[in-house]
């Protein structure tokens, strides 16, 4: 009987299955040929990232090779190196712009971030600022540093001098990031239409006493004031001529030339006698009393300028 029952109870459940079922149907071609799509796209797409981490890593190199030739600008080699540098990360940033710009905004991988905000000042694109400015305001030094770099490369005179101007007066950073900031600020000024918002930082960065930026801001800022063309500048950059750092002599001599105010020539007398030891603020001195005398030059013949400039 038990053996019957579970027979039984077999074939119905058979029977039931079979009236409960209904015939295969075949698949659908096209959702077939979209899944298959899918799928490679996401393979395509898995793949380009992996390429992407080398690029990174190749991009890292290349901007530090870039940078060490900039910084050795002057030589025939360093020049040709850095053009090379150039056009390669031009055509890297041109093709992979969508995913640098996707890792300048994320924060979840910093060192990714700081080389994307670095590169994307090749990109050209007025859009790659924005993540740029945002890189100033962050609290990590090295996404601050890569920021103002990229800044400097985009060079686009849209920037505004008051994130820049906030770095500058940042003192927990390094010199080195507060001293690139103002080069930087230098780079958008040369793009900008308009500089009056460049000056105002300048004016602020050299007002009071003069050790009181640091030198490689100061240079940066007097280079400013001198390519502003802007005599209201003078008095500021003739107190920079007793500055206690050559560089920043230099610089203050060469911002006097290009201002070109009269009456300027006295206080660049010391900086071309014996008593100035360092050969590249006399030459400066020279060039700016050369600018100042209408194109005439005397040399270090301090007794020769001094008849000239009397002579009027």
């Amino acid at each position: 009987m038990t053996a019957l029952r579970t027979a039984f109870l077999f074939a119905s459940a058979t029977l039931l299955a079979g009236c409960g079922s209904t015939p295969e149907s075949s698949p659908d071609p096209e959702i077939e040929a979209a899944f298959a799509q899918k799928n490679r796209d996401a393979a395509a797409d898995l793949a380009r990232r992996r390429r992407f981490e080398q690029v990174l890593n190749n991009t890292d190199r290349m901007l530090e090779r870039y940078m060490l030739a900039l910084l050795s600008s002057g030589s025939t080699r360093a020049t040709s190196d850095a053009a090379t540098f150039e056009k390669q990360l031009t055509k890297t940033v041109d093709e992979y712009y969508a995913l640098f710009m996707r890792a300048a905004i994320d924060k979840k991988v910093p060192r990714n971030r700081a080389i994307s905000l670095a590169v994307l000042g090749m990109s050209g694109r007025r859009e790659a600022l924005d993540p740029m400015l945002n890189g100033l305001e962050d609290d990590n030094p090295e996404i601050v540093t890569s920021s103002v770099f990229g800044i400097a490369l985009l060079k686009d005179g849209r920037t505004p001098p008051s994130y820049l101007h906030r770095v500058i007066d940042r003192t927990i950073l390094a010199d080195e990031v507060r001293n690139s900031a103002a080069w930087a600020l230098v780079q958008v000024q040369m793009a900008s239409v308009d500089s009056k918002a460049c000056e105002s930082v300048w004016t602020a960065v050299l007002g009071g006493p003069i050790e009181k930026p640091l030198p490689g801001v100061a240079v940066s800022a007097l280079r400013g004031v001198g390519l502003s063309g802007n005599a209201a500048h003078n008095e500021t950059a003739l107190r920079y001529l007793a500055h206690p750092k050559p560089k920043v002599r230099e610089a203050a001599a060469i911002a006097v030339g290009r201002l070109g105010v009269a009456g300027s020539h006295a206080q660049l007398f010391p900086l071309i006698s014996p008593a100035e030891g360092n050969p590249n603020v006399r030459l400066a001195a020279r060039k700016a009393l050369k600018a100042l005398a209408g194109g005439t030059d005397r040399g270090y013949d301090l007794r020769e300028w001094q008849r000239l400039f009397e002579r009027g």
